[in-house]
């Protein structure tokens, strides 16, 4: 579904050397397929999934989707993988409006591309995905100031799958949440990659939370996809310092996954 190929980015400064942000960057989410992304910070994350969102233009490379070239797409075809494509943050208070309630956050998409009219079927769509996500639609007039981190989150899922879309690309979505929220914004994508058959591009610093959702792992370290493989060869037997310190570094297992086991069992919340 989306492939990214050769991506290279490097930020120049005033007065300073070069920055090589990204360099020879290659991987490939499959369709109903979840990937997740690790590294720390300066890892070049960040501009890699701004090259991906379309905010950040490679210096080198190649991006598609479903076949479509994302540096050559027309208008038309920049508005659909928008639509296609929805992100969700790491704090879900910076993208969502304080002065907008939580049932006009939802539907905004539905109103952006123009796919339900009816002021009365968009009500029907927001109540119908908030008890997807598990909130109350009772509570659609509320502000997201009157909801826990965990149920911000939730919000911030709710409105990125109002617009259907086929790739979930999540940038940390738990690092900010306490452990036993963290259990049910994962089981919560769990859920929605089986129910959805949705595509998901999960992005962490913590290989413990990668381990439990995705099925394949890429390692970057200094702009440089470092390792990549199955959550079995990754965890198993590392071949690159990087990640077999990244894994020394992780204290436990998630609650309930066997210290030894690869297929992690769903979260006890």
């Amino acid at each position: 579904m989306l492939d990214v190929q050769r991506l290279s980015k490097k930020f120049h400064r005033y007065g300073m050397n070069a920055v090589m942000a990204l360099k020879d960057v290659s991987l490939q989410v499959p369709a109903r397929g979840v990937v997740g992304l690790v590294g720390e910070s300066g890892s070049g994350k960040s501009t890699l999934l701004r090259s991906i969102m379309g905010l950040e233009r490679p210096d080198e490379g190649l991006i598609t989707f479903e076949g479509a070239n994302l540096l050559s797409m027309t208008r038309a075809e920049r508005r659909d993988y928008r639509r296609s494509v929805q992100m969700v943050f790491q704090d879900p208070m910076s993208c969502l409006n304080p002065r907008m309630t939580v049932g006009q956050l939802i539907s905004e998409g539905l109103i952006v591309h123009k796919l339900l009219d009816s002021p009365t079927a968009r009500r029907s769509k927001t109540a119908e995905l908030m008890e997807l996500v598990g909130l109350n639609p009772d509570d659609m007039e509320r502000y997201p100031s009157s909801f826990s981190g965990g149920q911000r989150q939730r919000i911030a899922i709710a409105r990125a799958l109002a617009v259907k879309p086929r790739l979930l690309v999540c940038d940390e979505p738990v690092s900010a949440l306490d452990v036993s929220i963290q259990a049910q914004v994962l089981n919560l994508l769990q859920d929605m990659h089986q129910e959805l058959g949705l595509s998901i591009l999960f992005v962490a610093h913590d290989l413990a939370v990668v381990r439990y959702l995705c099925p394949n792992i890429y390692v970057l370290n200094k702009g440089e996809i470092v390792e990549a493989g199955t959550r079995d060869e990754v965890f198993s037997n590392p071949q690159n310092p990087y990640t077999q310190q990244l894994l020394a570094a992780v204290p436990r297992p998630l609650p309930t996954a066997s210290r030894h086991a690869h297929e992690p069992q769903r979260i006890q919340q």
